[in-house]
């Protein structure tokens, strides 16, 4: 198993790892939700920072989402093989 194929769009990277079905590791971005307002009270809540991620993307099965690009290649890497 290897990566196949690193593609870059518009801030957004994926590599493709080989297998007998491709399997995507896509990079999101790092971002902050901006203040909101809570759900029952309506209480103002502060900006929430989210972390860079990684989804692990699988034809026809739910995405996996981690937070390590090691972690991420790894579980791409043992899905490719699995699959």
């Amino acid at each position: 198993m290897e990566v196949l194929e690193t593609v870059n769009d518009d801030g957004m990277s994926a590599q493709i790892i080989g297998g007998k079905k491709p399997v995507f590791i896509v990079a999101h971005a790092a971002y902050t939700v901006p203040e909101r307002r809570g759900l029952s009270d309506g209480r103002l809540l502060p900006p929430k920072r989210i972390p860079q991620r990684y989804e692990i993307r699988r034809a026809g099965k739910r995405s996996t989402w981690v937070y390590d690009y090691d972690r991420a290649l790894a579980v791409a890497l043992w899905h490719a093989n699995r699959i």
